[in-house]
């Protein structure tokens, strides 16, 4: 039994670099089990943004919009760390997502780039080292014959489940997502189901 928080995760970015590109968003949907019992998405206000045109066009922010709306670093990390310590006080938590190490990367090189280093150092105290990665299950069920995906994406697992999408390159539709196939991928299991 995974002795984690669970925490849903999801970020968009400003390109693929996390030690060079701006983190845009980043959602957190808490889990008791399978059931959401918080979630929460902060968008990021940078003095000047790191972005590709590429990143901006998949994500589809207007960075002018998207600045307005948008709450300053410290505000950000603030939040961020105050929800994480109601959900991860008593137990540290465990992230879950579709490529979660590459969110992992971009909020630690966020939280470090801080003044305030109290941050990254609350975020090491409650978050764990280890996750779950959607992704590496999505592998594991094809290789396993359980699943036939033809990719190993989000947008395959849409495709595949049929999951209901709202707004697809949000941070926080993205992690509703994701947990929606998690979940979709454990009944397989359960049930023994194949499904191609």
């Amino acid at each position: 039994m995974i002795k984690e928080t669970l925490i849903v995760v999801d970020t968009e970015t400003g390109g693929l670099d996390p030690k060079r590109d701006s983190l845009l968003t980043v959602a957190f949907v808490v889990l008791d089990g399978t059931r959401v019992i918080a979630k929460q998405e902060w968008k990021i206000k940078h003095p000047t943004y790191h972005v590709t045109a590429k990143a901006l066009e998949v994500n589809g922010i207007d960075l002018v919009t998207f600045d307005k709306e948008a709450l300053p670093k410290e505000q950000v990390a603030h939040e961020m760390i105050t929800f994480l310590g109601t959900h991860c006080s008593e137990r540290k938590g465990m992230f879950v997502g579709q490529n979660t190490i590459f969110d992992k990367a971009f909020i630690e090189n966020f939280l470090k780039g801080l003044n305030d280093t109290s941050y990254f150092s609350a975020y090491k105290d409650l978050i764990s080292r280890r996750y779950v990665d959607l992704m590496s299950i999505t592998a594991f069920l094809n290789m396993a014959g359980v699943l036939d995906t033809d990719g190993l994406g989000l947008d395959k697992v849409i495709e595949t489940f049929n999951l209901p999408v709202e707004a697809r390159h949000t941070a926080l539709d993205d992690a509703k997502v994701t947990l929606d196939g998690l979940v979709k991928m454990i009944g397989l299991i359960q049930t023994k189901q194949f499904v191609s």
